[in-house]
């Protein structure tokens, strides 16, 4: 019995050996506010031009286990070096199936006919990977896929001409199963581009009253302005923060006089709503709350008191004083609902 034990203690010790020695595929957190690069790959991140990454491995079977656990004992027995385990490690994991089966449709659930479809297979070595890229399009109804291909991940890239897809990764959507197959496809949404329009773009940073006063902005300009239509108000008990990591009961209430905002959580922020704008938002946060945090930060659209749609990130921080508050606006003056932002149409 002890021996067993000592055995897999020894095993799960070469494995995170073999973890530190070669390193795990990273996991990138998807970033707000790129909106250049028309892929969402599932692999490691590469430090391309794409940002965002969601990883996709296969699980090693028991089988493969096995023959990694006989090739240790053959190294504990001075029958094969330390090397000879690690390949046989990498080559294992080199073998994993990364079979996958995609469709891409567009904002309003169309198939997109025709997008390249690129297919990145990382295969590990002893110290340095290699890449293998395969490709494909998308079918009549949207569909590819890539089978037969064996690596340690792949990673999947698509692009069309005329479609944007969101660099956060919320374009793209597991199977139900989490393992696609030809019934069950993992789905990329694209979104079919209708064109820039000339936006306003301010961002702003400023001090603000932790007593509940309110300040006004203009969101036209970003700046502060009593006659303006973007009001904050923010609150702190006790008043005075003494010393650093105190936690304390705090809110904020962020309004439009004379229009709205509603929340945005879209994977694409470039259509405003309609409707659905209430006049304000309020958070709050008690100092007994887990977890606690000194910081807000939100996404809305909005629509101005002159009836001209946009949206707006917006972050709080309370813990210093006076207290602060940074927010990035993008307004269309024409009063289109029309989000879409090119840095060569910016209006200054």
């Amino acid at each position: 019995m002890k021996k067993g034990i000592y055995l897999l203690l020894i095993i799960s010790g070469v494995s995170i050996l073999g973890i530190l020695w070669f390193g795990n595929p990273k996991k990138s957190i998807p970033p707000r506010g790129v909106q250049t690069a028309n892929t969402i790959p599932l692999t490691r991140d590469n430090n391309s031009a794409v940002p965002s990454s969601v990883e996709t491995n296969a699980v090693l079977g028991k089988s493969n286990t096995n023959d990694i656990t006989a090739k240790y004992k053959d190294y504990l027995a001075g029958k094969i070096n330390k090397a000879e385990v690690m390949e046989a490690m990498i080559s294992e994991r080199n073998m994993q199936n990364q079979d996958f089966y995609g469709k891409v449709i567009d904002q309003y659930g169309n198939p997109i006919v025709g997008a390249d479809v690129k297919g990145n297979i990382m295969l590990d070595g002893l110290g340095t990977s290699k890449e293998e890229t395969h490709t494909t399009q998308t079918d009549q109804m949207g569909f590819f896929q890539f089978t037969g291909l064996h690596g340690a991940s792949l990673g999947v890239t698509v692009r069309k001409e005329g479609y944007q897809i969101d660099v956060r990764g919320r374009g793209y959507k597991a199977p139900i199963g989490q393992t696609s197959s030809p019934d069950d496809r993992a789905t990329f949404t694209m979104w079919k581009l209708r064109g820039a329009e000339p936006i306003r773009y301010v961002s702003a940073e400023s001090r603000i009253p932790s007593d509940g006063t309110s300040i006004t902005f203009d969101t036209t300009t970003g700046k502060e302005n009593p006659n303006g239509d973007l009001q904050v108000t923010l609150s702190r008990l006790p008043l005075q923060v003494r010393r650093s990591g105190q936690k304390f009961d705090w809110g904020i209430k962020i309004e439009i006089l004379h229009g709205g905002l509603v929340e945005e959580n879209d994977a694409y922020s470039y259509w405003a709503p309609a409707s659905g704008y209430q006049p304000s938002f309020e958070f709050n946060i008690s100092s007994n709350d887990i977890p606690w945090h000194s910081t807000m930060t939100q996404n809305f659209y909005i629509k101005n008191s002159q009836g001209q749609f946009g949206r707006m990130q917006m972050e709080a921080y309370a813990s210093v004083t006076p207290a602060g508050i940074k927010f990035d606006l993008w307004i269309n003056p024409s009063g289109s609902q029309n989000l879409e932002f090119d840095t060569t149409k910016q209006i200054q």
